[in-house]
């Protein structure tokens, strides 16, 4: 505390004023008798607001107004060259408010003797080396005696250039020059008269005010009003005669020898009164020594009495207790004799209970794997199961989902953060691959997976031809009432408007690479999801799923089917179907599969190169078709349904009626056919074959 420090500048106190000062000093009967030790209360106020100016104010103005200073200073470096100017092309006024600038407060120009009474300017050093020489420039010469923005510069020069640089806001402006009319000039010419407690409460008011002016930080400008409140209240009140602790006491008295210190050392070698300045500040420090020593005398006083009444309460207080512990000793004793046989029992109890809690730790680690494993199975039971229509929705289209299905988890994320991501507005997207890899199951199952979510409903459209996008559209048209005079007007009524005054996403399936939908489709490439084959991983779950085995004997036979089938998911359908139905084992499949695909390759034109992907879902089909044809004919059907997958062939894949599976009208010419076909039986015979090899739905 005692490095903050208060500058009385000469110029601020005239002699008149001076000379009041001493008076209050040396008033009395006898000037040469030391003043009486009573303060009287205008000498506290004005040592009271003393300290808070030198200790609270003056540190806060410091860090406020050398930022501006630096700044400004950096500004007029770079447009006037003020760091290197010379006589007679120095800057003179400031340009923003044409302020003319004091050039003898700088570089000891003022110490250049001066011709016929007038400062010799042509022999200024005019360069302005730093931020500070430069806040010198707009105060008056005695005014700008300091070296740094520290200790030396005081509250006088700070007030000064907060008021005549433009560069400060005007309500800080203002707030600083009644601070400098008002009250610290007031304070600075000792007038003890004037400090009533209307010019105390004045004065602390004002302090207040200019700092909530500075628009500090919340937490800075609280502590600094928390400092000023403080001296306000709990300072003034120690010197009224109010009881405050001793810190308080030892910190005014050390603000006060610093306040007079310094305004010894700042007035020494210009003018002599001021020691005796400095000697009242003194003695007012003596004042606060003595009233320290009593309070010092009164605690040790205090201390001693509080000493004694609590020996003797100790006293009696032990004594109770030695007589009560005499007649518990006899009782511990039976009861540690008892506690030591309860402690045998007690070893047994816990040995017994560790074996107890040992068996129980594993049974409940059993328990949490089987509860893990329940988890999983219900995660699979909801995902795979198989479901209906939903309640409640006329307008779900999609068909059923599949109930195998695996893997593409990273797809679903992808489509689900991306669809249910974008729910403020409508946007495509398209799922590119090859035929088969599973395109539409992938879009079935995000379809079944997000139906609460499109509160609105989920379509379903067929675009493979005009006729398939026609009926799906004016299904569709039915459904939402939009149905015009012909297939335009409906396509009008139901889509015209539906992107521009709807919210909803748009799922295309599609076999073109994503650089070919970008450019024809207008989507962007970051919407088109590349679907690939299963890896082997994913085959292995997916035949192991369709097929129903639990065990992992044949995991590498059939890793190499996945292999063969090129991970195909249409081409691995097939193939578990096939070996469900005539529950083969997959070993003899791979070996009917190598001999059918070497067939199909020998029947090919030796120039035609056969796709891979193509290859093993035509084998698969084949051996299916094959297998149909002789289990046709084992069940007495002959040739009907291998002649029904022929003629299916030729029709929309999705909801085929069953009533177009018939004889015809005229009867077809295949006798055979239309003898099975006439009977119920027989027609769900034939279908049930080819549901059984997935060629049926």
């Amino acid at each position: 505390m005692a490095s903050n420090t208060l500058f009385i500048s000469g110029g601020d106190i005239n002699e008149e004023l001076e000379t009041e000062i001493l008076e209050i000093y040396t008033s009395g009967p006898n000037a040469s008798v030391l003043i009486n030790a009573d303060i009287g209360d205008n000498q506290k106020r004005w040592l009271i607001f003393g300290i808070c100016i030198q200790s609270v104010l003056a540190p806060t103005l410091r860090k406020f107004t050398e930022p501006v200073a630096r700044n400004l200073y950096n500004v007029t470096q770079n447009t006037h060259g003020i760091q290197t100017q010379t006589y007679p092309n120095q800057l003179k006024k400031y340009p923003s408010s044409g302020r003319d600038l004091n050039y003898e407060a700088i570089n000891n120009n003022h110490l250049i003797p001066r011709v016929r009474r007038q400062p010799d300017v042509g022999k200024y050093d005019y360069k302005v080396t730093s931020h500070v020489e430069f806040s010198k420039l707009f105060l008056n010469t005695f005014m700008a005696q300091y070296t740094a923005f520290n200790e030396t510069c005081d509250l006088s020069a700070l007030l000064g250039i907060i008021i005549n640089i433009d560069k400060f806001p005007q309500p800080v402006q203002s707030v600083a020059l009644k601070v400098r009319s008002d009250v610290r000039n007031q304070w600075a010419h000792c007038n003890f008269d004037e400090w009533d407690s209307l010019k105390y409460q004045t004065a602390f008011q004002l302090m207040h005010q200019l700092v909530r002016c500075l628009q500090l930080n919340t937490t800075d400008e609280a502590d600094i009003q928390a400092e000023l409140t403080k001296w306000e209240t709990r300072g003034f009140m120690f010197l009224q005669g109010y009881g405050v602790n001793q810190q308080v006491v030892k910190e005014i008295r050390q603000q006060t020898r610093a306040l007079a210190d310094y305004t010894l050392k700042m007035k020494s070698g210009l003018d002599s009164k001021f020691a005796q300045v400095h000697d009242a500040m003194f003695r007012i420090n003596g004042e606060i020594v003595l009233a320290c020593s009593r309070i010092s005398s009164i605690e040790s006083k205090q201390n001693e009495q509080q000493t004694d009444i609590a020996i003797e309460n100790v006293q009696k207080e032990h004594g109770m207790k030695i007589e009560e512990n005499v007649s518990n000793t006899a009782a511990i004793a039976k009861n540690v004799e008892i506690l030591k046989i309860r402690d045998d029992s007690t070893a047994k109890n816990v040995s017994k209970l560790e074996n107890e809690n040992k068996i129980m730790k594993e049974d409940i680690s059993d328990i949490k794997t089987d509860i893990t494993e329940i988890k999983v199975g219900i995660k699979d039971f909801r995902n795979y199961m198989p479901m209906s229509k939903p309640s409640r929705k006329t307008l779900f289209y999609p068909p059923n989902r599949s109930e195998t299905f695996v893997a593409r988890e990273a797809e679903l994320c992808k489509l689900k953060d991306i669809c249910i991501g974008k729910s403020n507005g409508n946007h495509t997207l398209v799922i590119c691959g090859l035929g088969g890899c599973g395109k539409t199951t992938l879009t079935l199952e995000f379809a079944w997976r997000s139906q609460e979510f499109y509160s609105a409903g989920v379509f379903w459209m067929s675009a493979e031809t005009q006729d398939t996008l026609e009926d799906s559209l004016t299904s569709l048209a039915i459904d939402v009432d939009t149905t015009g005079k012909d297939f335009k007007g409906t396509f009008k009524r139901t889509l015209s408007s539906w992107k521009r005054n709807t919210l909803g996403h748009i799922i295309i399936t599609s076999r073109r690479e994503p650089n070919e939908v970008e450019e024809l489709m207008v989507v962007k490439i970051e919407d088109c999801i590349n679907l690939n084959v299963f890896e082997k991983e994913e085959g292995l779950d997916f035949l192991k799923r369709r097929t129903g085995i639990n065990y992992n004997n044949n995991d590498d036979t059939i890793m190499s089917l996945v292999e063969e089938l090129g991970g195909l998911p249409l081409a691995l359908e097939q193939a578990a179907a096939h070996k469900k139905s005539i529950k083969c084992s997959f070993s003899d499949y791979v070996r009917k599969f190598e001999k059918k695909r070497l067939k199909l390759l020998k029947t090919a034109p030796s120039l035609i190169k056969v796709n891979k992907s193509r290859l093993a879902i035509a084998t698969t089909w084949q051996l299916n078709i094959d297998y149909i044809t002789r289990q046709s004919k084992i069940e007495g059907l002959g040739t009907a349904a291998a002649t029904v997958i022929q003629i299916a062939s030729f029709l929309f894949a999705d909801d085929i009626p069953l009533e177009l599976i018939n004889v015809g009208s005229p009867f077809v010419d295949d006798s055979s056919l239309v003898e099975v076909l006439e009977d119920e039986m027989g027609c769900k015979q034939v279908i049930e074959i080819l549901t059984r090899f997935s060629l049926f739905q």
